[in-house]
């Protein structure tokens, strides 16, 4: 990970995932792989809306970009049917 790179991730006792990432010094972009399955995945916007994340397969989400200095990204990835919590 390149210096200045914040990564952080909780999972809730629902089962949903909450990722967040943010850069400091760089402008970064990749994709993120989660250790537990997901349903979906939202990104929450600045001005408050969520935005499904279509570039999604139960673990990985694709094309992140996290722009130095900018809002930190929040994805919540909200668990699949059927999973047991």
């Amino acid at each position: 990970m390149p210096a200045g790179f914040h990564l952080h991730a909780w999972r809730l006792e629902t089962g949903t995932q909450i990722v967040m990432g943010w850069d400091t010094l760089n402008t970064s972009g990749g994709l993120l792989r989660l250790p537990m399955r997901g349903g979906s995945a939202w990104l929450h916007q600045p001005d408050g809306t969520l935005r499904r994340v279509s570039a999604f397969d139960g673990y990985t989400i694709r094309g992140v970009s996290v722009r130095e200095g900018e809002i930190p990204l929040l994805y919540e990835i909200r668990p699949a049917k059927g999973c047991g919590v």
